[in-house]
């Protein structure tokens, strides 16, 4: 009989301290999400009006970049239906300097090391033992905070990609915003690729 009842502690047990664990994963990568973030101490605005912060470098190129990757984004997000976050001035736009700039083979691929690999990247070919290169990233932890936040690396040598990324980070935004089971649901860019909207 006793042994019945000892079953449901030891789950809820467990299920406590599988719950401490993943919070302090998730409290590790805030910090060092804001710590990042705190490096760009310098800010400007886009001509569209999108808050830009960044550390060394934001040319009137790269915000124009910005500008239109926000732009395309907005028409696919209303031709679906969407009207929360369709303005430039929602957007804050943190630049960082890449981890690096070139792949393997040579070519300028910029982009920021991630470590550890999120869970959805784990043993794909993204996962490069550990930690994985990423060209853009949305801080959940501004979307908690009613912050439409997208980093995007602080380049100006391939303004498509700078184009490219605030499009597509861009679709996280407006699905937290919108639309947050679409926000669960296209959180694994393995199964759902940029862009998800068409």
């Amino acid at each position: 009989m006793w042994l019945y009842l000892m079953i449901p502690l030891f789950v809820l047990v467990l299920g406590a301290l599988i719950y401490r664990q993943r919070r302090a994963q998730a409290v590790r990568r805030l910090q060092t999400e804001f710590a990042d973030l705190s490096r760009c101490t310098a800010q400007t605005r886009t001509p569209a009006g999108a808050t830009v912060r960044y550390v060394s470098k934001c040319t009137a190129a790269m915000m124009q970049a910005i500008d239109a990757g926000l732009s395309r984004l907005f028409v696919r997000a209303a031709r679906h239906g969407y009207t929360q976050k369709l303005a430039h001035s929602d957007y804050t736009v943190y630049l960082l300097p890449p981890d690096r700039e070139f792949n393997a083979a040579g070519e300028y691929v910029p982009a920021f090391k991630v470590a550890p690999v999120p869970p959805a990247y784990a043993g794909t070919e993204f996962d490069l033992g550990g930690f994985m290169f990423n060209s853009a990233n949305v801080p959940e932890v501004l979307l908690q905070r009613g912050e439409a936040g997208l980093v995007l690396l602080e380049q100006d040598r391939d303004l498509a990609l700078l184009t490219d990324t605030a499009d597509y980070e861009g679709e996280h935004c407006i699905f937290f915003f919108n639309d947050r089971s679409e926000f669960m649901r296209t959180l694994d860019h393995v199964q759902y690729p940029h862009p998800v909207l068409n």
